[in-house]
């Protein structure tokens, strides 16, 4: 029962207002080895790690259960660390898929008195179906269909703009609305290189005042140089946004399903949660927030940007965030900061899902950071003389160069 529950992220959340605490920290460790060992990405040195902090977490264990608990099953923990080192992710061991398969089979049964008749009837029929389905054209059908979460074309990936290249495919009726004069100084580009080179004291507020000046100049000029930097997407994007903006519900972005704290309110799911990767009195801190408002802003050239509107919780002192010894993130949401910068885009927004604290209380909230289906965390590898190794044409050797002529002797 317990290795079963383990799997669960909010399991270990649940067990922080009971127990007592030798008996809720060992299950709760136990739950963190199954979350590192079932992860997507799996490396070698947290592996090594596992497989020897598994032995201690057994050892706790017997302090606390009888013997008759630890049967063969539990023993098989020891040998679970290892076996992923020699056979890799368990996404692709696991019994799963199998179980699935037999559950599909299982739904082929019609007469019971004949069970593996009613399967191979309703095999062969499925397997008829699958093989006309693959004629279809213009049909969609299960084997063209698009995912749940998926964005859009690749259409966007040719701008030459960071910004414009993000795909959001946005959910529910539109709402036109002009942006007032107080979002518009919010949504704007940094320029902070040029300020800091020439000693300006007060960046933030020069910035304020002289960037979109300096930007449509800078841009202009890069035009008349006829530089290789300028771009069309740079000059759409140096002649500003457009006022008249739209607002949604819900969007899908990076393959992530966003809705508002409104939209979510009635539903039982929660896609509300967001995290931004950010600086705050000169150092990189993770602002924690739920989404308000999506906001699509159109610029020219038919390019459209997607920007979320998100209240932010306050994480100034411990009475902010509290990280316990397992890694666990609590956040008062009681109180919010940078009320005055709700702004952020949408393709820099990771989504989190929020628990309630049992332990702390009311007002606090535990952070639940999830990965989205069909993404990996793969560590990128500097590959040498990449040029040659993707773009080399082949070519085949006419002749040996090193020949060894053999002289063969008379004797």
């Amino acid at each position: 029962m317990i290795v079963i529950l383990s799997c669960n992220d909010c399991f270990p959340v649940a067990l922080r207002g009971y127990l007592r605490r030798d008996i809720r920290e060992t299950i709760i460790e136990l739950c963190v080895f199954f979350k590192e060992l079932t992860s997507k990405t799996l490396k070698v040195d947290v592996l090594e790690r596992l497989n020897t902090d598994i032995v201690l977490i057994l050892c706790k264990l017997e302090k606390i259960f009888p013997p008759s608990f630890f049967d063969i099953m539990i023993h098989l923990l020891i040998h679970l660390a290892h076996e992923a080192m020699l056979g890799g992710p368990t996404q692709y061991r696991w019994m799963y898929p199998f179980e699935r398969k037999m559950h599909n089979l299982k739904a082929y049964v019609r007469n019971k008195a004949h069970p593996e008749g009613s399967i191979g009837e309703g095999y062969t029929d499925h397997e008829c179906l699958t093989f006309c389905y693959m004629y279809f054209r213009g049909i969609e059908t299960r084997f063209n269909r698009p995912e749940r979460n998926y964005d859009g074309d690749e259409a966007n990936q040719m701008k030459s703009i960071s910004v414009f290249k993000p795909n959001v495919r946005l959910l529910g009726a539109p709402i036109y609305d002009e942006l007032n004069l107080f979002d518009w100084a919010k949504i704007r580009w940094e320029h902070r290189s040029e300020l800091e080179n020439d000693c300006v004291r007060n960046i933030e507020k020069k910035q304020e005042e002289e960037f979109h000046k300096w930007f449509t100049k800078r841009v202009q000029q890069l035009e008349d140089e006829r530089s290789s930097k300028f771009t069309k997407d740079l000059k759409n994007l140096s002649k500003g946004l457009e006022k008249l903006v739209t607002r949604h519900t819900g969007c899908v972005i990076n393959g992530i399903r966003f809705h508002t704290q409104d939209r979510d309110c009635n539903r039982r799911t929660q896609n509300c949660g967001v995290l931004v990767k950010g600086e705050h009195a000169g150092k990189s801190i993770d602002f924690y927030g739920v989404l308000k408002d999506i906001i699509e802003v159109p610029y020219l050239g038919q390019n459209r940007v997607g920007i979320f509107e998100c209240d932010w919780w306050d994480l100034s002192g411990t009475k902010g965030i509290l990280i316990d010894e397992h890694n666990l993130i609590s956040v008062n949401v009681r109180k919010t900061w940078y009320k005055n910068d709700p702004f952020v885009l949408a393709c820099q927004t990771q989504q989190v899902f929020y628990l309630n604290d049992i332990k702390l209380g009311n007002d606090w909230r535990v952070v639940d950071k999830s990965q989205p289906r069909g993404n990996y965390d793969v560590l990128e590898q500097e590959v040498e003389n990449e040029e040659r190794l993707y773009f080399d044409d082949p070519y085949q050797q006419e002749q040996s160069e090193d020949i060894i002529d053999i002289v063969e002797d008379d004797k």
